[in-house]
């Protein structure tokens, strides 16, 4: 299981120091720290689809014409011929979903289940 937020801050979840300190406990969340790989340094972009799109394609976004919010009306998300995370789990056996924000694409052809994704639910923008 991977998550992927917004608007979160580092200290927020208990197991990175926040949690209670900060007046919101985490418990569930911090069991799930404690049971499998913390990651402590992802830079992101000060958007949210440049850092979903690093994430995705392990590219600097400006490589893959996504290293800002496409506006309303224009060609967004991820080319089709890059080769997603998602792709490569799938790829290699591995079950892939996507529950909420996409932001990397709302052409049918740039959709999570185009996009090496086999379940999904959210909204594309």
């Amino acid at each position: 299981v991977f998550m992927l937020t917004d608007n979160f801050g580092y200290g927020d979840l208990g197991s990175y120091g926040g949690g209670v300190l900060r007046g919101v406990p985490t418990p569930k969340l911090d069991e799930f720290a404690r049971q499998g790989l913390r990651l402590t340094n992802f830079n992101v972009e000060p958007e949210c689809t440049p850092s979903r799109s690093a994430l995705m394609t392990g590219r600097m976004p400006i490589r893959s014409g996504t290293d800002f919010v496409a506006e309303l009306g224009t060609v967004d998300g991820l080319a089709p011929c890059e080769y997603t995370l998602a792709e490569l789990l799938s790829d290699a056996g591995y079950a892939t979903a996507l529950y909420g924000k996409w932001h990397l694409g709302s052409a049918q052809e740039r959709l999570p289940n185009r996009r090496g994704f086999d379940e999904g639910f959210g909204i594309p923008r």
